[in-house]
């Protein structure tokens, strides 16, 4: 039962994630072109830069659960989220106060840090909250939950845009996001910790 609850705890938390990722790279290009007035060029080189970063985010986050942190995915993901949370928060601020504008590089890297670099830490929570003959299942629903938030978020992104004519809204929408992460990582339960190895080095004996 608690594996069941976990696997649509998992649900949720890639629901969220993946919506947020899917707003910040289909919307990032038309708020710094059409709200911030950048040049496509500057724009594209946010946009690039957001997901190198966010690409080697997920190798600096797998090392930092397995070697600092003991393999706690979970405390990994808390952090994640807070960066997320904190992040959508500052390109919201932007959005309605222009004059934080030299803060938006920072908020950018950020986002990539969290919104995008998030991806392999849940894929391994996912991997160690069931049992092994269910790694496949929890990892198509946890993808189908992800996947359905990249379809049904990022729409109604755009419909705030529409509506308010400003992103920042619709940012911190995005901060709702986040915070439903934070909530939801209350209700996992299972986590496997690594257990520390231990090398047992031959005995020599001098004559």
């Amino acid at each position: 039962m608690a594996g069941q609850r976990d696997m649509l705890v998992l649900g949720g938390i890639g629901f969220c994630f993946m919506a947020s990722q899917f707003c910040f790279s289909t919307y990032l290009i038309l708020f710094l072109t059409r709200e911030m007035k950048y040049p496509i060029v500057v724009a594209g080189r946010y946009f690039a830069l957001a997901f190198f970063i966010g690409a080697v985010s997920r190798v600096l986050w797998s090392l930092a659960s397995d070697y600092l942190l003991a393999g706690r995915r979970k405390g990994v993901l808390l952090v994640i989220a807070l960066v997320l949370f904190f992040s959508s928060m500052a390109l919201g601020m932007i959005s309605f106060f222009p004059t934080l504008s030299p803060l938006l590089s920072a908020a950018i890297l950020a986002f990539g840090i969290s919104g995008i670099g998030w991806n392999a830490i849940f894929l391994t929570i996912v991997g160690e909250a069931v049992d092994g003959d269910s790694i496949g299942l929890a990892t198509g629903v946890s993808y189908f939950f992800g996947f359905l938030g990249s379809v049904v978020v990022p729409p109604l992104f755009g419909l705030m845009v529409d509506r308010t004519e400003t992103y920042g809204f619709a940012w911190l929408f995005l901060t709702l996001c986040a915070g439903a992460i934070l909530v939801l990582l209350n209700f996992f339960y299972r986590e496997k910790k690594m257990c520390p190895v231990v090398i047992q080095l031959p005995v020599i004996q001098l004559p």
